[in-house]
């Protein structure tokens, strides 16, 4: 008797593997290795073109005495210290916002 169970088992199981697949096919998209940039000729020599965004060129900063010059540099100062806390509450508000809606 244990000798029938046992060779119906192993039978029933290499019928159910028959019919089981892995996986189906990738619903990820699969995003090309290439990277093309547009080309515009000119003159018949061809270069590549990019759009970039706009950018602002800033002179350089005059101050009127020492102090002035201080308090800007210790506000640049306190500025930098703050602002990854800043940001990290920037994304963990949007996050609650998120929540709440």
């Amino acid at each position: 008797m244990f000798k029938l169970t046992f060779i119906f088992f192993l039978i029933f199981n290499f019928l159910k593997l028959s019919f089981i697949y892995a996986q189906n096919e990738d619903t990820i998209k699969k995003i090309s290795k290439y990277n093309f940039l547009e080309i515009k000729i000119i003159d018949g020599d061809s270069f590549p073109h990019i759009y970039l965004d706009d950018f602002f060129v800033f002179s350089p900063l005059k101050f009127k005495n020492n102090i002035q010059k201080r308090k800007y540099f210790r506000l640049l100062r306190k500025l930098k210290k703050v602002l990854p806390y800043a940001k990290n509450f920037k994304t963990k508000n949007r996050k609650g916002e998120e929540k709440i809606y």
